[in-house]
């Protein structure tokens, strides 16, 4: 959400660093590469993070029944006090927005790019910084869902694209398909950074 384009380079140039100063008994495929997510309207911002605690709630939660019937449209099935209660907050927060991945400029970008990565046959580790794990988050479910490498094996079945998030504002990694996939998946969450914390 803060992060301007100079502060993206650099952290892409703090990774590259970092694989040529620790990892540097590993051969390195290809420099970082990225996509920059540009800091998006409020009204998309509030969707973003209410679609990924929504996607956290136990489907058999009141809170997951009444969110259901407000964005399916069968709000009249709710008690007038159910609707009293969350109607107001959450209809206000989605009545404008008609967000989809695939139209999302920045997904669109980000998501070719990875493509392109994953033509390399490289192994591949998506990072994503605070807000950006919703775009790593999608991303890791569609390629691992959806990408078949030329020699027509799935990347489901050899994936080679791992996930990692740093101070995610979420509780779930790698969207529908994090569970399947934790032994590809890691998160950091740190304290508040000094000035020497390239993240």
């Amino acid at each position: 959400m803060f992060t301007t384009e100079d502060d993206f380079r650099e952290n892409l140039f703090w990774l590259d660093n970092f694989q040529d100063t620790k990892l540097s008994n590993y051969q390195k495929g290809r420099k970082p590469t990225g996509s920059y997510n540009k800091d998006e309207e409020m009204h998309m911002q509030i969707y973003e993070v209410a679609q990924q605690k929504y996607g956290d709630l136990s489907p058999f939660s009141n809170k997951y029944h009444l969110i259901t019937a407000i964005l399916g449209g069968t709000i009249d099935s709710l008690s007038q006090e159910d609707i009293a209660h969350v109607e107001s907050v959450i209809e206000e927060v989605f009545k404008d927005v008609t967000y989809s991945k695939l139209n999302d400029t920045d997904y669109t970008n980000a998501y070719q790019k990875l493509q392109f990565q994953m033509h390399s046959c490289n192994r591949i580790i998506l990072i994503g910084h605070s807000q950006g794990n919703f775009y790593t988050n999608a991303l890791f479910e569609e390629i691992i869902s959806s990408y078949q490498y030329t020699d027509g094996y799935l990347a489901s079945d050899y994936p080679m694209v791992s996930l990692a998030a740093i101070a995610t504002p979420t509780s779930s990694l790698g969207g529908s398909l994090g569970e399947e996939y934790t032994h590809l998946i890691s998160h950091i969450t740190l304290p508040l950074c000094q000035d020497s914390c390239r993240f």
